[in-house]
Formats: C-alpha cells, sequence, structure tokens
C-alpha cells in the first residue's frame, strides 16, 4: 500500500511540476496549445499552463543585440576619390 502511494504521490507531483513555467527577465513566452498560439505577453515571473502533451510554452529572448564596429572606407578604381587621385597624377607628369 505505501508502495502504491509512494508511486501515485510521484506523478501528482510529476504532472504538476510540468504545468508551472517561469518567464525570466529579458524573456518572452508563447503558450500553445496544438500548434495554436492560445496566449502571449507573459511578465517574467511564475505561470500555469496544462500538462506538457496538451499545452507548450516557446520562450524568446526579447535583449536587443548589436555589433557596434568601426567604419573603413575601402577606394576602388571607379570611386570618386580614385579618380580624383589620377587626375591630378597626370595633371603633374
Amino acid at each position: 500500500m505505501r508502495l502504491v502511494t509512494a508511486i501515485i504521490a510521484a506523478l501528482i507531483v510529476l504532472v504538476a511540476s510540468s504545468c508551472i513555467f517561469i518567464v525570466n527577465e529579458g524573456q518572452s513566452a508563447l503558450l500553445v496549445q496544438f500548434g495554436r498560439i492560445i496566449d502571449t505577453g507573459f511578465k517574467p515571473g511564475l505561470h500555469f499552463k496544462l500538462p506538457a502533451p496538451l499545452q507548450q510554452v516557446l520562450r524568446f529572448d526579447r535583449r536587443i543585440l548589436t555589433l557596434d564596429s568601426l567604419i573603413r572606407r575601402r577606394t576602388t578604381r571607379r570611386s570618386p576619390a580614385m579618380k580624383h587621385a589620377r587626375s591630378s597624377a597626370s595633371a603633374r607628369s
């Protein structure tokens, strides 16, 4: 009898833990049920849903990812700077 009670308690804890999800700061979450979006806009914190086969949570990062790099100028044969350099070099000759 104790073994059956322990197994049932473990199953209850397992199902209950699959019904809870956490949205962290800087994250956004979608609640999906059978492939359809049910709810959006979860604020950071603890939230509840139905067990895993019925509802799933998709989390996305909301932080802005940027890359700051130095701007480098490249001169090519067709650029106006090169045409000006060629014309002034030929004028000196």
